[in-house]
């Protein structure tokens, strides 16, 4: 009886200690912002630590950070006040969706929330251009994506890598749940560093697999608007990549795509009061006095990505116009029922780009290790929030054809390209010269033939003419 109480508490312990073990391989740091300027969390960068926020972009590989004084920048890092800055000397100019940065790659130390600092590569930003966003409050960008997307050639090593490599104990993978709070219409989140916390969403996490290591780049296989599909070829969907990225706001949709979701949309509407056409386009707002919010909503269809699980599966990304549809947050305090409102869905000529107006409504999984992006339902509404019930995830079901075929073909990176356009250009070379050095060989034994030939006729011919001359002179 000793023995089996003894037990028990031993198991007790492990347990303890078990959970205890997860959560120090797990860090959760709170997210603030909203869909329109990103969302940014707080870490401490150099020697002595500097405290500043870092917006989270899973579009992008470089961790930057502004190193002098920027448009829209209240405050920045002095490189020279670290005494563990280390800079390369390699210069780096990178081009966002929106805005551009020109820096100096370097290695410095980081630190998050309690752990111990460790070392990563910094581009520090010295000029940029529509980059940092005005009232966003973040002065540095940590990229999320893998290395080969990495400027300025695809080698260095991300922050995500480098915290991995200094703490191999934690599971390589990032989560995010990104809320709305109607009632004092603000935003938050929080970032799981190590992998998931499973009071963060309900019910099964659905996984879609990575094309390739690069951007977090997944298959849709069809779009609905309302109960409408688009019907188009699928492979236009994801022309010519379809990425999930914390740090574009809208739901961004090739030209074509673009262009049939406003034409059908258009028709499903259903208000007294005139759409305007730059609405559409993203150009103004759209300012119904006498439509109260709710049955604002009500008029517009929802929205259904259908997203590629595996060759035979596929489910669903489900979006109402709660999702879509922009309420601006200061004109909402001011006027709840009247409020003006942006079209959460642009073109674009990168592809299909699953924004923060997607992202948000769902408990989103960066699984790194295992290749894939998981969707799962939010569990937002445990701080008062219902946006969840907004939007949903389908369970996964049977594709009728593989999904993954309408992955748009990749495109190689340019290195490739260069090096397989020099193998050809030499093997053409190659081909030349030894046509050129055969044709030589040809054209001098054939020289040789023919002069052999021509010397046997002069010497037949001059045999004959002796003989010719002899039988002359015979009496």
């Amino acid at each position: 009886m000793q023995f089996s109480f003894s037990l028990v508490l031993y198991l007790i312990g492990q347990l303890f200690v078990q959970a205890f073990a997860e959560d120090l391989n797990r860090i959760v740091l709170r997210l603030e912002g909203e869909p329109v300027n990103g969302f940014y969390f707080t870490m401490n960068l150099g020697t002595p630590g500097k405290p500043l926020n870092f917006l989270i972009d899973t579009g992008s590989s470089n961790t930057a950070v502004a190193c002098a004084n920027q448009d829209n920048v209240n405050e920045w890092f002095g490189s020279g006040n670290s005494s563990s800055y280390e800079p390369s000397g390699v210069d780096v100019s990178i081009s966002y969706m929106q805005g551009e940065i020109k820096g100096t790659l370097a290695n410095d130390v980081f630190q998050l929330g309690n752990m111990s600092s460790f070392e990563a590569a910094v581009t520090c930003i010295y000029s940029s251009k529509n980059f940092f966003i005005k009232d966003a409050n973040w002065q540095a960008i940590l990229g999320g994506a893998y290395r080969s997307i990495s400027h300025p050639d695809g080698t260095v090593e991300p922050f995500f890598d480098s915290f991995i490599h200094r703490y191999p104990s934690f599971y390589d993978g990032f989560s995010l749940q990104l809320c709305y709070h109607p009632t004092n219409m603000t935003h938050s989140g929080l970032l799981i560093i190590g992998g998931i916390q499973p009071d963060l969403y309900s019910g099964s996490i659905n996984f879609a697999p990575l094309r390739k290591k690069w951007y977090y780049d997944i298959v849709l296989s069809d779009i609905q608007v309302g109960e409408n599909s688009l019907n188009m070829n699928c492979q236009e969907y994801n022309n010519d990549r379809t990425i999930v990225d914390t740090g574009t706001t809208n739901l961004r949709l090739p030209k074509q795509v673009f262009d049939r979701v406003i034409t059908v949309m258009k028709d499903l509407v259903n208000l007294d009061t005139e759409v305007p056409d730059k609405f559409w386009t993203g150009e103004e707002l759209f300012c119904p006095e006498q439509v109260p919010l709710s049955d604002f909503y009500k008029a517009f269809p929802k929205l259904t990505l259908t997203v590629a699980a595996s060759e035979s599966a596929v489910f669903d990304l489900v979006l109402n116009p709660e999702q879509y549809l922009h309420v601006s947050s200061q004109l909402l305090r001011q006027q709840r029922e009247a409020a003006c409102l942006k079209f959460g869905i642009s073109d674009s000529n990168q592809g299909t780009v699953i924004g923060v107006v997607v992202l948000e409504s769902f408990f989103v999984f960066f699984d790194r290790n295992g290749s894939q992006v998981g969707f799962a339902n939010s569990s937002c509404s445990n701080s008062g929030d219902d946006r969840h019930q907004w939007a949903y995830v389908t369970p996964q079901r049977a594709a009728s054809a593989n999904p993954l075929s309408c992955a748009y073909p990749l495109l190689r990176d340019s290195w490739t390209v260069l090096t397989d356009i020099s193998v050809a250009l030499l093997a053409v070379v190659c081909v030349v010269i030894v046509l050129t050095f055969a044709f030589y060989a040809w054209s001098k034994v054939r020289r040789k033939r023919r002069n052999a030939t021509l010397t046997e006729d002069e010497l037949t011919s001059s045999d004959d003419s002796k003989l010719v001359t002899s039988a002359d002179s015979d009496p």
